[in-house]
């Protein structure tokens, strides 16, 4: 019984005994390990910039009357043509200068704000007169001379190709000094032929040309004629080479 008991005792001794502290690490032959670096922050993530919105155009403002007046006068073009079965030719065509100052001479006591700023002769003794008001010279100037005055409007020139000229054995085309005008010369059509035919009308908006145009043809002595824009070209001196040529309208 005592042997039990000291055998007991023993155990519950070990029992409550610490055990013993483990030998110290010996020291690694290995360098110093590098330190961790901090784990880095995620990126900051923006609210995308809203885009800035385009300009609206602004539009631009028609001119009102009252801007249309300030605007300068734009000059008038008087054409004074003489009458032919009146009048002889003239023998003497006075300088442009002496003709604006002469007529100015004269309009100065009648009508002081009508003033001509230019003249200009044609081959036909035609008279081509700009005043820097939008007056009407006939009704300004008064001129015992067998002349007419009126202003000068645009024309437009049209092409009516597939024209039959109406030339026969006993009858021949009309000339370039009347109306129509051929492109070519009268006399070098055979009978029976086709030409075409230039027409010239006052036109001062140019509608009356783009309407045609848009047309195309139109019917002139029982025929279909197709149209085309005139292109004006500079007149030749007279020479053998060019004697049977096309001849401009007048």
């Amino acid at each position: 019984m005592d042997e039990q008991l000291a055998a007991i005792r023993a155990t519950l001794a070990s029992l409550t005994t610490p055990p013993p502290a483990p030998p110290p690490a010996k020291p690694s032959a290995q360098p110093n390990p590098k330190p961790t670096p901090p784990p880095r922050a995620p990126p900051k993530v923006s609210a995308p910039v809203a885009k800035a919105p385009k300009p609206t155009p602004v539009p631009t403002p028609s001119p009102s009357y009252a801007s249309a007046a300030r605007k300068p006068v734009r000059p008038s073009l008087i054409v004074t043509r003489k009458h032919t079965d009146e009048m002889a030719p003239l023998a003497i065509r006075h300088s442009p200068l002496a003709v604006c100052a002469h007529l100015n001479a004269a309009l100065e006591m009648a009508h002081p704000q009508v003033t001509l700023s230019a003249a200009r002769w044609t081959k036909n003794n035609n008279l081509f007169i700009s005043n820097t008001l939008s007056t009407f010279l006939s009704t300004s100037a008064d001129t015992p001379l067998p002349v007419s005055a009126k202003e000068n409007v645009r024309w437009s020139h049209i092409l009516i190709n597939n024209i039959l000229t109406g030339v026969t054995a006993t009858r021949r085309a009309y000339s370039p000094q009347e109306l129509p005008s051929w492109v070519k010369r009268p006399d070098s059509y055979a009978a029976g032929s086709s030409s075409s035919l230039v027409v010239t009308f006052e036109d001062p908006s140019g509608v009356a040309l783009q309407d045609l145009l848009a047309h195309g043809s139109l019917f002139t002595f029982g025929q279909e004629g197709h149209l085309r824009r005139w292109k004006q070209q500079p007149r030749a001196r007279a020479s053998p080479s060019n004697a049977d040529g096309p001849s401009k309208p007048t």
